[in-house]
């Protein structure tokens, strides 16, 4: 059975954020990644480790796409009238 590993590039495509987005969310703990250690195998990325190349298994970031919320500016934020103009005071 093959597993499908994403490349950074890839995985941040996939979830359509910035590669720098991606990896705060890994060094935050968010998304699990993996890398190859020096034998040549993958492994899980250590805490405190800085791979160059990471990797991610389609199933771990479709688990965290499901759980992301809406980003940013609520619904409707946008769609305020122009302002009032401030009135004048009285002297």
């Amino acid at each position: 059975m093959i597993i499908p590993y994403l490349s950074t590039r890839r995985a941040c495509a996939y979830l359509q954020i910035s590669r720098v987005w991606m990896r705060k969310l890994v060094y935050a703990g968010r998304i699990p990644a993996y890398c190859y250690d020096e034998s040549g195998q993958m492994r899980r990325r250590a805490d405190g480790e800085h791979p160059m190349q990471l990797f991610f298994k389609e199933a771990e970031l479709d688990a965290w796409k499901n759980t992301r919320t809406g980003a940013g500016r609520p619904d409707g934020a946008k769609d305020r009238g122009p302002r009032k103009p401030a009135r004048a005071r009285a002297r």
